[in-house]
């Protein structure tokens, strides 16, 4: 089960609170920021220093941007395998 999780400051909250580097806030926010940090460097993105909510994948211009609707990710099973089975044919390495 999902878990929702408080996040300070906000998204797109823009002051120095919202940078990796501040620490100056509770432990719990704190090892929850490094959490999702390690999480994602583990998976290949970089964070944007300056905003906790914010990473992307390098080189970017190795992914196509994909402009797939909403309705695409849907609970009906077979919808969903026929845009895995896409994807997986026309993204692969």
């Amino acid at each position: 089960m999902a878990r929702k999780f408080s996040w300070e400051p906000g998204f797109d909250h823009f002051s120095d609170t919202a940078h990796h580097a501040f620490k100056n806030l509770p432990e719990e926010i704190l090892a929850k920021r490094q959490l999702l940090k390690s999480t994602m460097e583990k998976y290949g993105f970089k964070a944007l220093e300056t905003e906790w909510w914010h990473y992307y994948l390098i080189p970017a211009d190795k992914y196509e941007l994909l402009d797939i609707p909403f309705k695409a990710f849907t609970k009906d099973k077979k919808r969903q395998s026929a845009l895995t089975i896409n994807l997986q044919q026309n993204y692969q390495e």
